[in-house]
């Protein structure tokens, strides 16, 4: 990451009013931990980890990261947005747009949002300005024909996940510790995807699992359970590796 800006604050819209800061990462012990949504997608366009064993999709990328949604809840925030769109621009704020991004990735949107929109707007402005603005298609699972804008603006490149009928759900079924004990899909607030085919075994809560941080527990021959925050999700997972687990499960 080479810069970035907060334009929403660790507060809004729970604990108080939007603020700003040049510190674009959620802080500590703002719930949920350091980091959410948008550093691990940072990390799947350009993490790499310490034994350049893990590399995102460009790792050569270098990002500016630009935080417009909630530390505190699922919420983003409307003048963030622009602000943020404004940053993008113009990131030295010295109102020439010669250091504007190269591209804009949004995975974010509102449903049933119309071109109209203001965020519509300034993605159509910063399209033709020469950047190219990607956004969610939407965020409605498998209920058709419910776009969101901004990704439903003509200059604007709309990105769709897309699932085959053949695609199996397994549950994931942890017994202890006791306090994250249950059955999860792989649709619900813990994200995982499954090692192999009815793999049974220990999981392992290992805590937030940067290098500063001591291990709640030994993942040697176990599944470790990861919570997000603070670090690159590459560093935990190569960190798990070397500590010996089998595997490893982000924990939002």
């Amino acid at each position: 990451m080479i810069g970035g800006y907060d334009f929403v604050g660790e507060l809004w819209p729970t604990y108080g009013p939007r603020s700003e800061d040049p510190n674009p990462i959620d802080a500590p012990p703002t719930p949920p931990a350091a980091g959410g949504h948008g550093t691990h997608v940072a990390d799947i366009i350009a993490g790499q980890n310490v034994s350049d064993t893990h590399r995102g999709v460009a790792p050569g990328a270098k990002l500016y990261a630009v935080k417009v949604c909630s530390a505190v809840s699922p919420s983003c925030n409307g003048i963030a947005l622009l602000r943020g769109m404004d940053f993008a621009l113009d990131p030295n704020g010295d109102n020439n747009l010669s250091d504007a991004v190269d591209i804009i990735n949004m995975s974010l949107g509102a449903s049933y949002g119309q071109k109209e929109d203001d965020l519509s707007e300034a993605s159509a402005n910063a399209v033709r300005a020469g950047v190219v603005v990607v956004a969610s298609a939407g965020n409605s699972a498998d209920r058709p024909y419910i776009v969101g804008s901004p990704s439903s603006t003509p200059e604007v490149m709309s990105a769709a996940q897309t699932q085959v009928p053949s695609a199996k759900n397994y549950p994931l079924i942890i017994n202890s510790p006791i306090t994250i004990a249950g059955s999860y899909s792989n649709t619900a607030t813990v994200d995982w995807a499954p090692i192999v085919n009815g793999f049974t075994g220990d999981v392992a809560y290992v805590g937030r699992g940067c290098p500063a941080d001591p291990y709640l527990a030994d993942p040697a021959g176990k599944i470790a359970l990861i919570d997000r925050g603070l670090c690159a999700v590459s560093v935990k997972v190569d960190r798990a590796v070397i500590s010996g687990a089998i595997g490893g499960i982000d924990r939002q």
